[in-house]
């Protein structure tokens, strides 16, 4: 939704209020498209929830989300120029919450199609070149709209050293079809991205590689070297500085922004 127009924007969601005030007549219904900060601090807020940080009054775990058309990252700060305050219960927290429209792994590889270095070597490829699988070229041939189109490595909030983190939705997906979601680190997550980039095509398709065919298995060897540039060269994330873990459920419940309207309603 927030990559259409405004007027589009406004018009989908009166058709669903109108929608919505029919069928529930007595119910008090307001439809709105949230914001990127607003989503971020979401999901920071359910996985908080789900982790028993506010109950506890335990330190908080900040969360990546990375969607199909944005990318969010939010986190408990005291610095930086996009903070908001938010309050659960009687606690309340300041929050760094930052979201980049056009950073979603979809909307992303959409414009590196032709990219050969960033698929399976010898895949074919739209311009009907095929993929070369070169990972390390790939993430610099990436970094360019990480840093220089969204800026992301220039923010001014920073995560405080040994911070933790969630990391959700595309990180999870990726991470499940190249085995390293319990093991994850940048390390591993450049390794098997390596090694993923340099597998022939042909094999994987065929199910002769040691990874699980699946529709989109196609893309792994561009989100592995997308994620890493992301996570070290634009939000400067390291594994000796700072903890992921890549999940989409805790205590077996699933972790999206979906809860948080219910955990912060005036957000």
């Amino acid at each position: 939704m927030r990559t259409i127009s405004a007027t589009q924007r406004n018009w989908v969601n009166q058709r669903i209020q109108e929608a919505l005030a029919k069928r529930f007549p007595k119910a008090d219904i307001k439809v709105k498209t949230i914001t990127g900060q607003v989503e971020g601090a979401y999901a920071w807020l359910t996985a908080n929830y789900i982790n028993g940080s506010f109950i506890h009054n335990q330190k908080t775990t900040g969360i990546m989300d990375l969607g199909g058309a944005s990318t969010q990252i939010t986190y408990a700060s005291q610095t930086g120029d996009k903070l908001f305050k938010v309050a659960v219960g009687n606690q309340e927290f300041t929050l760094s919450s930052t979201s980049y429209l056009g950073l979603g792994q979809n909307l992303a590889i959409s414009q590196y199609l032709n990219q050969s270095a960033c698929f399976p070597k010898n895949y074919p490829l739209p311009n009907g070149l095929k993929g070369t699988g070169e990972f390390d070229e790939c993430a610099a041939k990436i970094e360019p709209l990480i840093n220089r189109v969204h800026s992301v490595n220039t923010g001014t909030s920073r995560p405080e050293k040994n911070s933790a983190f969630y990391a959700i939705s595309s990180f999870f997906y990726t991470g499940s079809e190249l085995g390293i979601n319990d093991t994850f680190s940048l390390s591993n997550l450049e390794a098997v991205g390596r090694d993923f980039c340099s597998q022939q095509w042909s094999d994987v398709e065929q199910g002769k590689s040691h990874y699980l065919y699946t529709p989109h298995v196609y893309a792994n060897c561009f989100a592995a070297a997308y994620q890493h540039a992301l996570l070290s060269k634009g939000y400067q994330l390291a594994d000796d500085t700072n903890n992921i873990k890549v999940l989409n459920e805790l205590n077996g419940k699933a972790i999206s922004w979906t809860l948080g309207p219910v955990l912060a309603p005036d957000l």
